[in-house]
């Protein structure tokens, strides 16, 4: 007792050693932070407990090593711990009320997003939170400059930490991935991880340079391709969904819904190359180092064009640029603003102008049903509507009720494009990106990978004509329609469908077989 009586007697508050400034900063971020990253998590055995508990004993314990490289500077200190403070408290308040986590997938929404998408997620709240921590961060920082004595042997400290650091990925790649994937470490390696794969995403691809590709036919079909946004299928009216959301495809004969088509992605900069490419569960990264359809498209004679409501993101720029045209028409249109229809005089520009007589390839890459839910009001059928951004002041049915007006829309919008098609040779694929949470089990938007999430819209038009053409592909597609398809179908079954020949095309992979 004399020892400890003695080890606190010459402390005072403007007199504090460092080693009890480190103890409260690690007890202080690790009953906040560590405690919200683990909220979710839950243990239904002992064994389960015991597990979870050594994991939150190792992401404390790396925690702490961390910050005793970072005290042992008082300006490495003043320079990072407000950011890592402020970085926590934004990415907790997410946490807490939308279920985000940080991953590389949500540091590439950070990147590419423009402010507009941004805008739509801050609240008052979060301001506060984050100006509150900010001024934590300083606070902190200034007490460790003015107040906080150094020891004789302080090269103890970085020395300590850095081997604590190093301990995990030596011992166990499990414990390595309990500390990496949770805060603080997570706003380290998650934009790493991003920088990498964007690198990479963004290397020249000549993978089909030499791969030959022709037509299989003289009568080649247009072909329409829409990327769809966030429209789940078991919103559809023609899925069985209790509400007549889609009209105008519900009563045209052509349209072949596909209602059980599954995503591995829940993010549109991670679906979107997986769909146009040659990408599947084996070779995920053929999303990153090969080109999309659009260039053997090209080399069989198409005319192509890009239209798109959505900004020309990073992670599909390769693709965008594939095409012979392309056409972004978001630029200084506000967020109620901006839907899908405003497109339409550019499709019908392309699709009905003379450009000799070459077949025509047209990727639209919609906004769709991406929150905030907008659409022209005449489509505003179910009340109350959502009538503020923040998810928590909206109550479910606000949310579904904007969402299935988003939905109508969306079935307006391909219902004008195939009536610009109906007297030629024609055939149109929409697959949505991926679907969306509208307050299931208290989830919102597609932050979370949940059967809704996974579960895409997918539907096909064809015209008259084309099945005159191509018999058994309708036969085919008609069979295939009501069965479970991964979307990595895409890529082949438009191939085959344009009557494409080139050895890239797996007829086991597409559903007009």
């Amino acid at each position: 007792m004399k020892r400890i009586s003695g080890l606190f007697s010459n402390i005072s508050f403007r007199n504090c050693p460092l080693w009890l400034f480190w103890v409260v900063v690690c007890i202080f971020y690790s009953l906040i932070f560590i405690n919200v990253d683990f909220a979710e998590d839950s243990a239904h055995s002992l064994r389960g407990f015991i597990t979870l508990m050594v994991q939150w004993g190792v992401v404390a314990v790396a925690q702490a090593a961390l910050f005793a490289l970072i005290c042992s500077s008082r300006w490495l200190f003043a320079f990072t711990f407000p950011l890592i403070l402020t970085a926590s408290a934004i990415l907790s308040y997410f946490k807490l009320t939308m279920g985000i986590t940080i991953s590389v997938a949500t540091v590439e929404l950070m990147a590419v997003n423009d402010f507009k998408v941004w805008f739509t997620l801050i609240s008052p709240l979060l301001i506060v939170i984050a100006i509150a921590a900010l001024a934590l961060g300083i606070a902190f920082a200034v007490y460790r400059w003015k107040c906080v004595r150094s020891p004789r042997q302080w090269f103890i400290f970085p020395l300590l930490g850095i081997i604590i650091l190093l301990l995990p990925p030596m011992v166990s790649n499990r414990w390595y991935f309990s500390m990496v994937l949770r805060m603080p470490f997570c706003f380290y390696f998650t934009t790493q991880s991003y920088i990498v794969n964007h690198q990479t995403a963004l290397t020249e691809r000549h993978a089909f340079d030499n791969v030959p590709v022709s037509a299989g036919t003289a009568d080649l079909p247009d072909v329409v391709v829409i990327v769809g946004e966030s429209l789940r299928a078991d919103h559809l009216g023609l899925n069985g969904y209790h509400r007549p959301t889609t009209p105008r495809l519900s009563a045209d004969t052509a349209v072949i819904s596909l209602p059980h088509v599954t995503t591995p992605y829940i993010y549109t900069h991670q679906s979107v190359p997986y769909m146009l490419t040659r990408a599947d569960s084996i070779h995920p990264d053929r999303a990153l180092n090969e080109p999309s359809f659009i260039t053997l498209f090209n080399r069989a004679g198409y005319n192509s064009y890009w239209l798109s409501a959505q900004d020309k993101n990073p992670a599909y720029a390769p693709f965008i640029n594939e095409a012979d045209s392309l056409n972004i028409l978001n630029a200084g249109i506000s967020a109620k603003d901006l839907y899908d229809h405003i497109m339409l005089p550019a499709a019908r520009q392309f699709l009905t102008c003379d450009n000799g007589g070459k077949p025509r390839l047209l990727v639209i890459h919609a906004i769709g049903s991406h929150w905030v839910y907008n659409y022209p009001q005449k489509f505003a059928r179910y009340k109350p509507e959502a009538d503020t951004k923040i998810f928590s002041e909206l109550t479910t049915d606000q949310i579904v009720n904007s969402y299935d007006n988003s939905v109508l829309a969306t079935d307006d919008f391909i219902a004008t494009l195939t009536d610009l098609l109906r007297n030629r040779n024609a055939i149109v694929f929409y697959l949505s990106d991926h679907g969306e949470n509208l307050g299931e089990n208290g989830k919102v938007t597609h932050n979370d990978p949940t059967p809704q999430t996974k579960n895409p819209a997918c539907l096909i038009w064809y015209s008259e004509e084309y099945a005159r053409l191509n018999p058994d592909k309708i036969a085919a597609l008609r069979r295939n329609a009501p069965a479970y398809h991964p979307n990595e179908f895409l890529f082949h079954t438009i191939l085959d469908a344009a009557t494409l020949t080139t050895p890239l095309l797996q007829p086991q992979k597409s559903l007009t077989r």
